[in-house]
């Protein structure tokens, strides 16, 4: 390295056991051969710093914004937040809220300062009007005989107490929502609001729309199924409209690069066919579930619009569809206690509610699908989730499938088969040579296993 005129630096696995130590062994080693005069209060700009940070700090902010809105929502003052999350057990949790509040406290005083109002305060000022002024409560209840509130699944305390202060006995109120897709708990939405609605407003009608007019006949029974399974639901039956169509297909990867070789060879049959990459979608419940499938997929001219959260891809629809992550492991999916610990510091939930939410939160990735729906997994590792899909709803593939092995003795003159009692072949007559064979038959279905066992009995 010396006679090449390269630099080459020792270091010792053990300067590595501390970061602190082997970071200042490094900083010695640049600083040592640097000839310019630097100073070590040398600070870098924001971006030169923080550059390898996008990603995180993008997150980081999104989820800030999330438990604002939480927060907000559930009528808490920051000191309450402050004070509970200090006592939390979880270090992170703890960090987190340190680091947040902070930021949360500065952006409620930049907005005040600035007479600026986001949604949230839109919301809260409303209602604070509303009850404080009767006159233009009753002007703005005269002025609006017919409300109509989409996504009604979604909404929080905030909204429907705004809400119940803009109709009044005279109005007619119309909400149109879907419990099963109810997937916002961790942002504050309540889904009792949907679920009995009949107990927060009076004497309403409901409706029921039973009829699926996106995907095949397989994916809404698979669907139908799997929801079935929450208890705090309204009870339907959705059937499609399309009938027929493609079973739906379970990858179970064996080892590191399945997963994404069996997604490559979907989609480049599925373009083959017609399919314009546009209606393929990539579905994944957390963003470290996507990083191997994305590095080979840009291959296939499959982009960033196409793979998305569950969360982010609620209302849209593609003819191919890929659910990652379906494994029963800790950060697969369901794994309701991810479903962050951050948000229990707002509200605290129960268990069966949050996997309720992972369930609804798979309906919604099942729904989004068409006419293909393929489902990624693991060999040995299975989620719950497709084991709460009927078997007869998906495509087995014959290689896997476990076969039915059969060994017993033949004659090795006639290769008649010959029960273990005998000495002599019963049909030849022969003394007997005994040797093992065994016989291996895949089979797709019961029946066809039924007709495989008789051959043999």
């Amino acid at each position: 390295m010396k006679k090449g005129g390269i630099t080459c630096v020792k270091t010792f696995d053990k300067a590595t056991h501390n970061s602190t130590d082997f970071n200042k062994m490094l900083d010695a080693v640049v600083r040592g051969r640097i000839t310019e005069k630097i100073s070590t209060n040398t600070s870098l700009n924001y971006s030169a710093q923080f550059d390898g940070y996008k990603k995180e700090l993008t997150s980081f902010f999104r989820m800030v914004l999330d438990v604002k809105g939480t927060i907000k929502s559930s009528n808490k003052s920051l000191d309450e937040i402050a004070m509970t999350a200090s006592n939390n057990e979880h270090e992170r949790v703890r960090n987190f809220y340190r680091v947040a509040l902070p930021i949360i406290q500065g952006y409620y005083e930049y907005c005040i300062n600035k007479s600026y109002l986001d949604f949230d305060d839109l919301i809260a000022y409303s209602i604070k009007l509303l009850k404080e002024h009767p006159e233009t409560k009753k002007r703005y209840q005269d002025q609006f005989k017919y409300v109509m509130v989409d996504e009604f699944q979604d909404v929080n305390n905030q909204q429907v107490v705004f809400l119940k202060e803009l109709v009044n006995s005279k109005s007619q109120l119309f909400c149109v929502g879907d419990d099963w897709q109810s997937i916002y708990g961790f942002r504050g939405s309540v889904i009792d609001y949907i679920v009995n609605f009949k107990e927060h407003f009076n004497n309403p009608e409901i409706i029921k729309l039973n009829l699926n007019y996106r995907s095949t006949d397989f994916i809404v029974k698979a669907s139908n199924e799997v929801i079935k399974k929450n208890k705090f639901q309204v009870p339907k039956n959705v059937s499609a409209v399309k009938k027929g169509g493609a079973k739906i297909e379970v990858s179970y990867a064996e080892k590191e690069g399945d997963t994404e070789n069996f997604i490559w060879k979907k989609i480049v049959k599925h373009i083959d066919e017609g399919i314009p990459s546009e209606e393929i979608l990539v579905l994944y419940r957390r963003t470290a579930m996507k990083t191997e499938v994305e590095k080979t997929l840009k291959k296939a001219a499959i982009h960033n619009v196409q793979f998305k959260t569950i969360h982010g891809a609620k209302g849209l629809e593609a003819k191919v569809v890929f659910i990652l992550g379906l494994n029963s492991a800790r950060g697969g999916f369901p794994d309701p206690w991810m479903q962050d610990k951050i948000y229990h510091v707002i509200k605290k939930t129960a268990y069966d509610t949050l996997l309720e939410e992972e369930r609804r939160l798979f309906y919604v990735a099942l729904t989004r699908a068409k006419s293909h729906l393929y489902l990624m997994s693991q060999k040995g590792n299975v989620s719950k989730f497709i084991k709460e899909i009927p078997k007869d709803l998906l495509f087995i593939k014959e290689n896997e499938v476990t076969g039915l092995t059969f060994e017993f003795s033949t004659c090795v003159n006639c290769s008649s088969k010959i029960e273990e009692i005998y000495k002599f072949c019963p049909e030849c007559g022969q003394s007997l040579r005994k040797e093992k064979v065994v016989v291996e038959k895949k089979v797709l279905d019961f029946n066809a296993l039924k007709a495989e066992v008789k051959k043999y009995l």
